[in-house]
């Protein structure tokens, strides 16, 4: 009981910062020595499936 009042607590307060925890701040994540290279690749990979125009913001994705 108390371990599921705080994960709605946690999300709660997670989803009081997703203004500024969007996607425009999702390759900022690339950059972090905390991130492994498992947990890049899954970002980048959210990135393509997200279908936005990264390109626009100086942001080349390739295959390979």
């Amino acid at each position: 009981m108390l371990l599921r009042l705080f994960h709605r607590q946690a999300l709660k307060k997670l989803q009081n910062h997703m203004r500024y925890l969007g996607s425009e701040m999702a390759p900022v994540s690339l950059f972090s020595s905390k991130a492994c290279d498992d947990q890049k690749k899954s970002i980048v990979e959210a990135l393509i499936l997200s279908g936005d125009d990264w390109s626009v913001r100086g942001i080349i994705i390739s295959g390979g």
